[in-house]
């Protein structure tokens, strides 16, 4: 829950950025993945199938986490690249493009920098609000 991006930094090494703290973990991204995934009671393809049918896309999905915290993360690059990384809605405040690529304002206040196309980020962004979206109307919705 403190998470707020997981990067690629060689095929089985990751910078993770929390809240309060940044560390390396020597574990690849998708491992990482899968572990969160596993954690929380469903596996990776299992997510994105869900996220498939909700969203009715099949390219770089965000996917759902936890969905009691409402956790979603969402890539910048497809699963398969070794040089992705890995946002977490839940704990975005803002972001602003830069000339450089885009700095992330975290719900603490502190700032994260990347260097990726602003256009991509907001598009997955964007993506991951409607499957956030769909989440708390499926919570909503009584049986």
């Amino acid at each position: 829950s403190e998470t707020v991006l997981v990067m690629s930094v060689g095929k089985s090494c990751c910078k993770i950025y929390e809240l309060e703290d940044n560390f390396e973990v020597n574990m690849s991204l998708n491992k990482i993945i899968n572990l969160s995934c596993n954690y929380f009671g469903s596996s990776f393809q299992g997510r994105i199938e869900g996220s498939k049918y909700y969203l009715g896309d099949n390219y770089k999905l965000p996917f759902i986490v936890d969905e009691y915290r409402e956790i979603i993360a969402f890539p910048i690059k497809s699963y398969r690249d070794s040089n992705n990384s890995i946002i977490l809605l839940n704990q975005i405040k803002d972001y602003e493009k830069t000339k450089d690529g885009i700095i992330i304002y975290t719900k603490n206040n502190n700032k994260i920098e990347i260097k990726e196309s602003f256009g991509i980020f907001e598009n997955q962004y964007l993506k991951s609000q409607r499957l956030l979206l769909k989440l708390k109307r499926i919570k909503n919705t009584s049986i």
